[in-house]
């Protein structure tokens, strides 16, 4: 970050050292932090640095603003202390009190707890994988001999051991011979396992170490690490083969002697991607942010894996969907899932330094081409920085110029080369502005909604075939619970008293299942709580109408072909604002698409169990009412592209051309 310096919390050892003397040597000021008993002296040779005991965090913050650190990196080992040793500041002791109770969580718990500490400051946390990319393995094969047969299925068994156990928070190596798991990693750490393990083996094969990320684990604090010293060890101990997950793993003791490392080490990645595959394999950076996000980005990586026989590799920002298709966050992806002004304002500090960071990042990597998928706010500030950097720069799920701001069809246009578009009547906005812009159809139509069973679901669930149900949907984010819940109770209360026998549906997410079914229990009405995709469509197929709030649920539940009622509560100061920029005279994208109010709203004031109460039970009782939205919402899947290719094909093939046309102009730049 330009003007700004870089503090280092150093730890044990030689990464925090590598690391300052890098950034010096880029022309970068650096505050190093030494902790009392725990730095390596030498790490402060020639380097700004101050000296502090464990506890003194008012001190280490008060150090980080007089030096106008805005990007702080935690590098190298600290020992875990004992509470009673630490001499804490006043600063200090609130933080000892967060640790107090995390104790027995394990290390990774402890870490994030540090890193929630210094962003609540402001300061941006950022991975040493980040400031020196040489420190990382690269995914693949590295050396001159590549696992046999048996390694590599000790290498699988490896994995699944190390994934099992660091699911726990208790360590990230596991050492496998022949199919038997020696020994896995505990409060020794990686030392102490491998010279336990040497006297465990059998004759035969030597033994596998792998070593890999916990799931969830916090990476700009604690990556695993293989070093020289480690080498040196499995050697003795005729360990002869090590293995590291992913490509993103810190190598602190690399640099000082990558002669032995690169003899004795080999790198397998589980893909089993050969050197030379990837080298040639194009780097997509994906920015992708909320629960839909994370689904149309997770289905376009499955898209360019089909089209690329696996010739593609991955990094970004994402959720769990992209994770199961190769891609490591940077950060949690529900930072991004902030909604309205009062929601937004108070991480604002944060964002700005993820916005920076994540470009910084993509600029280091210098992918085959940059693709964010929805969360504008936060995507196309990356994407503005990095104009010019040399790789397209594609959006996917374009802005809603036409509801709002249309002036930003051509301030996006001075920096994007392509839009990827949901709906048939976007392109024209961009495509004014010289933008190049596609519809490549919506990602519910992949969905199969339609397909399922209502009547396997009522059986299930014990309802009648001829019961009345209503699907209610009160919405995914806490803020439209807190807010939708106190309404959509006294609906359903109302309801259950004049309607005899009702049922009533809520699909749900499964980290929201706890707070909906609190939320129900005072419903006064039979209420069946589910989540999960197939379960949500099977309750859509079971339900004679919906109540829902606007959002995403209105286009599964149009394509589901359920008549419905469409209400919004958000808070007052964001709805205030959005009436004065908002054009389109409709909120629910159904309405929207079909240009006319196929489905009722009820909005703000109007969403009142006064005024949803009779809405919904005319809808129970007017056949017609419910067969006009029925036949309505048949136009809108096909106008959704319902019938064509899949969307996400669609967009690989948009995304694989830019990179095509990027190449053959000359401009392609070099994945690594």
């Amino acid at each position: 970050m330009a003007g700004s310096s870089l503090g280092i919390l150093a730890g044990g050892g030689p990464l925090p050292g590598l690391i300052a003397r890098a950034s010096v040597g880029e022309g970068r000021d650096v505050l190093v932090i030494a902790f009392e008993g725990e730095t390596d002296p030498a790490t402060c040779e020639g380097v700004p640095h101050r000296w502090l005991g464990l506890g003194a965090v008012g001190a280490l913050l008060k150090a980080l603003r007089r030096a106008n650190c805005r990007e702080v990196v935690l590098a190298g080992s600290i020992r875990r202390p004992s509470l009673s040793t630490i001499r804490p500041d006043l600063r200090g002791m609130r933080l000892m009190g967060r640790i107090a109770s995390a104790r027995g969580k394990g290390d990774d718990a402890l870490l994030s707890l540090v890193i929630a500490e210094l962003e609540e400051e402001g300061y941006a946390v950022v991975g040493v994988d980040d400031l020196i990319a040489s420190l990382c393995a690269p995914a693949g094969v590295i050396g001159e001999r590549a696992p046999d047969d048996v390694a590599e299925r000790d290498i699988a068994i490896g994995v699944e051991a190390a994934r099992a156990l660091g699911a726990h928070d208790i360590g990230q190596a596991v050492v496998v011979q022949a199919g038997r798991v020696l020994g896995v990693e505990g409060v020794e750490g990686t030392d102490g396992l491998i010279e336990r393990c040497a006297a465990l083996q059998e004759a035969g094969p030597g033994a596998v170490l792998v070593k890999m990320k916990k799931p969830g684990q916090e990476r700009r604090a604690d990556l695993p690490t293989i070093g020289t010293h480690h080498d040196r060890e499995a050697r003795g101990g005729r360990l002869q083969r090590r293995g590291v997950r992913g490509g993103r793993d810190a190598d602190p003791g690399a640099r000082s002697g990558g002669r032995a490392r690169r003899r004795a080490r080999r790198v397998h990645d589980r893909r089993e991607l050969t050197a030379e595959m990837v080298r040639d394999a194009p780097l997509i950076f994906l920015i992708a942010g909320e629960p839909s996000g994370d689904l149309i980005a997770s289905r376009l990586m499955a898209a360019l894996k089909r089209r690329t026989d696996d010739g593609v590799r991955f990094a970004g920002i994402g959720g769990p969907l992209v994770a199961e298709q190769g891609l490591e966050s940077l950060f949690p992806y529900s930072e991004l899932s902030m909604m309205g002004v009062l929601e937004v304002v108070p991480h604002v500090p944060r964002l700005l330094a993820r916005i920076r960071a994540t470009a910084r990042t993509a600029r280091r990597l210098r992918p085959a081409a940059f693709v964010s998928v929805d969360v504008p706010g936060f995507a196309l500030r990356v994407a503005r920085r990095l104009k010019g950097a040399g790789f397209p720069l594609i959006h996917y799920v374009a802005p809603t110029v036409w509801a709002y701001r249309p002036g930003r069809a051509a301030e996006i246009a001075r920096y994007l080369d392509r839009v990827l578009c949901l709906f048939p009547f976007e392109p024209p906005y961009f495509e004014a502005e010289g933008l190049d812009a596609s519809f490549v159809g919506h990602p519910l139509v992949e969905e199969p909604i339609d397909d399922a069973d209502g009547p396997a679901f009522r059986r299930r669930h014990g309802i009648a075939l001829a019961q009345p149900v209503i699907a209610v949907l009160p919405g995914s984010r806490a803020s439209e619970l807190r807010r939708h819940e106190p309404v959509f109770g006294e609906v359903v209360r109302t309801l259950a008293r004049r309607i005899e026998g009702l049922r009533i549906l809520v699909p749900t997410l499964p980290q929201n299942r706890a707070t909906v079914a609190a939320q129900t229990a005072s419903w006064g009405a039979s209420v069946t709580v589910v989540e999960g995709k197939a379960e949500k469509y099977a309750a859509f197929a079971a339900s004679d109408v919906a109540l829902t709030a606007s959002g995403m649920a209105t286009l599964e539940l149009a394509l589901a072909g359920v008549p419905m009622i469409v209400c919004y509560r958000a808070n007052p100061l964001t709805a205030a604002i959005a009436r004065r920029v908002v054009t389109v005279p409709h909120v629910a994208m159904p309405n929207i698409i079909a240009d006319r109010r196929a489905a009722p709203e009820f909005l703000q004031r109007d969403c009142t169990p006064r005024r949803l109460v009779p809405a919904i039970e005319q809808l129970l009782q007017d056949d017609d009412r419910r067969r006009d939205q029925i036949e309505s919402f048949s136009e809108i899947a096909a106008r959704l592209g319902r019938g064509g290719p899949p969307p996400s094909e669609r967009a690989a093939e948009a995304v694989l051309h830019m990179i095509d046309g990027t190449a053959r102009r000359g401009h392609r730049p070099t994945a690594r």
